[in-house]
């Protein structure tokens, strides 16, 4: 394929997942009673086929999970739309997301939250997440290793919480009196 060529065809992709993204919202996740506008546009915004395998990639806006290696899958776009409504975040707070996976629901609170801490057990997951989450410019700070005792400085006591299913164990964070939202 010659660079004209290849040039020409990734505009095309792109409206593709674009036009995907845009139906997925509307049918999975409006109709569906998602309603929070500030939600919606985060789901609207966030490539989601970013996320995913280039064998999987036209499947990325299904509504069902998708494989990310490691026995891990990326969740469903309406599961991670329906946890950021349950938090109703408003854009000030901190968020700690424990389970990064492949980075998509992350990138998707990047939009909701002021910030978003995000920790991965996996480090074939870790790495690959990190990487996307940079190249999409996403405000991230992530933590790769959740088997240590960790911190991060610049928390303050009020954070919300999105524990993802797979966690067999949590280290002890080093903040008291959190304000856990349960998403779940």
């Amino acid at each position: 394929m010659s660079t004209d060529q290849h040039a020409h065809e990734q505009p095309q992709r792109s409206e593709y997942f674009d036009e995907l993204r845009h139906r997925m919202v509307q049918h999975q996740l409006r109709s569906r009673g998602i309603a929070d506008e500030r939600v919606l546009r985060a789901m609207r915004a966030v490539p989601r086929e970013e996320f995913v395998t280039e064998s999987v990639r036209d499947y990325a806006y299904d509504d069902c999970p998708l494989p990310i290696g490691f026995g891990q899958t990326i969740s469903q776009p309406f599961t991670v739309a329906f946890q950021c409504e349950a938090l109703q975040l408003q854009g000030d707070q901190r968020v700690l997301e424990i389970g990064t996976g492949s980075g998509y629901a992350a990138a998707v609170l990047s939009h909701l939250a002021r910030e978003v801490y995000t920790v991965e057990r996996i480090p074939g997951l870790a790495a690959p997440a990190k990487e996307t989450l940079a190249r999409l410019a996403t405000r991230m700070f992530t933590f790769s290793r959740p088997t240590e005792r960790w911190a991060c400085p610049s928390m303050h006591r009020s954070m919300e919480l999105w524990l993802r299913r797979g966690a067999h164990h949590f280290p002890s964070p080093s903040w008291s009196n959190s304000r856990w939202a349960d998403a779940l």
